[in-house]
């Protein structure tokens, strides 16, 4: 990417590990400067209490290129998140790109407890950490980042806005309320940059091999392939370095303000702007999982009226799909079916074009065919063009003739990521 983020002044908050960590180094790789915020240092670590710090980050920006400098914050101290703000305006006068990636929270959940079960204090804990931290970044940020048009605001979510936008069973609901409250956070905060020619989108990693997860599974970056014996959807997995590069790509993008307001991920940003994989592969989980998860639920759900009838004669709505989170293994994909099933629009984020394209038996060599994953390189030269355009309605955005831009979809599904 070069120097194409020369001059910018980028702040991931967050930034100690996983897509946060990557984001910053890439943004550092293209030449930006990158201020790195979070909890964990050296010396101190925060809650999370994970080895990764914001000094190691900003030494990663270092040897990309970039000029990395780590600050320590806690984003729910008003008076830390101004004083940071002021230190940014001192040393550079000017932000240009703000990725929001606070977060900090997965201790706190307590999997698949109804809300008045779930421990009050956790949960709230949980919506500060990533509600509450999120609004007072953006409060004492954005009059900085708004005084030159063209700024970009990135807020980081596990999840694309049509899968979030069921309740993600098996979670918690203060968990789903944080994920989910990335979406209307950047259709708020695209309308309100927006008279200062900034952007603001929500973007959401597919199943991320964050150093949380590598350790969960047993591997390394390295070997994380031997991982798939014990669970061949790992296949689809990527490395944080996917969405750093898909990051770094939109920032450097002179009409990125096609996708203000929207929700997109990696997979989804491969395809427009070329990018790869560090093995040179285009991941594309929630294009895989739009194909096999959901074709396969619809293949479950009950095909006659007496089977969707209750003992009282009350017809049953089909139960949502399960949730797919980064610690909750999900080997019930494992099991393939031989029967053909269309999903219905309502039980499935995907359009109907994905059913009527593939109707026929499903397998797990079919769905990583059909989704393209079977780990090959990605097509040289220009050419992003891909099935998942018609498919998964990840269309890319174009300029029409008034200038004005279409809209991206994202599409959905259940992607899996680890604590940044």
């Amino acid at each position: 990417m070069g120097s194409t983020l020369a001059g910018k002044v980028a702040l991931v908050a967050g930034g100690t590990r996983g897509a946060s960590r990557a984001i910053a180094t890439e943004l550092g790789r293209a030449g930006a400067t990158v201020y790195v915020t979070g909890r964990t240092t050296r010396t101190q670590r925060s809650e999370v209490d994970r080895a990764e710090s914001i000094e190691d980050t900003a030494d990663l920006v270092r040897a990309a290129g970039g000029e990395g400098i780590a600050v320590r914050v806690d984003h729910l101290e008003r008076d830390q998140v101004a004083a940071l703000a002021e230190r940014i305006d001192a040393e550079q006068g000017r932000l240009d790109i703000l990725v929001n990636g606070l977060w900090g929270g997965d201790n706190y959940l307590e999997w698949g407890k109804p809300v008045w079960e779930h421990s009050l204090d956790k949960g709230l804990r949980q919506v500060r950490l990533g509600i509450d931290a999120h609004l007072i970044t953006h409060h004492h940020l954005l009059p900085l980042l708004i005084r030159r048009p063209g700024g970009l605001v990135v807020e980081l979510t596990d999840g694309t806005a049509e899968y979030n936008a069921r309740y993600r069973t098996g979670t918690a609901l203060p968990f789903y309320l944080v994920k989910a409250s990335a979406h209307p956070m950047a259709v708020g905060l695209a309308a309100e940059l927006e008279p200062h020619g900034g952007t603001a989108v929500a973007f959401t990693p597919g199943w991320l091999r964050s150093e949380a997860m590598l350790e969960i599974y047993g591997v390394t970056e390295e070997n994380w392939r031997d991982a798939c014996a014990k669970e061949p959807h790992f296949c689809i997995s990527e490395t944080p370095t996917f969405s750093g590069r898909a990051v770094a790509a939109l920032a450097a993008d002179p009409d990125r303000a096609r996708w203000s307001g929207q929700t997109v991920n990696s997979g989804q940003l491969a395809k427009v702007y070329g990018i790869t994989d560090v093995d040179g592969s285009q991941p594309d989980a929630w294009r895989y999982i739009c194909l096999f998860v959901y074709k396969r639920q619809a293949m479950a759900a009950p095909t006659s009226a007496s089977a969707a009838r209750s003992d009282t004669g009350s017809s049953t709505s089909t139960p949502a799909p399960r949730a797919m989170s980064w610690l909750r293994p999900i080997s019930w994909l494992s099991t393939a079916s031989s029967a053909s099933a269309q999903p219905s629009a309502s039980g499935s984020p995907c359009d109907s074009s994905t059913s009527a394209r593939y109707s026929g038996p499903i397998t797990l060599g079919s769905a990583r065919r059909a989704s393209g994953l079977n780990r090959t390189r990605a097509r040289s030269g220009n050419d992003t063009r891909s099935n998942a355009a018609e498919d998964c309605r990840h269309q890319p955005a174009r300029s029409n003739p008034s200038g004005r831009s279409n809209r991206a979809s994202s599409t959905s599904a259940a992607a899996i990521r680890a604590t940044r």
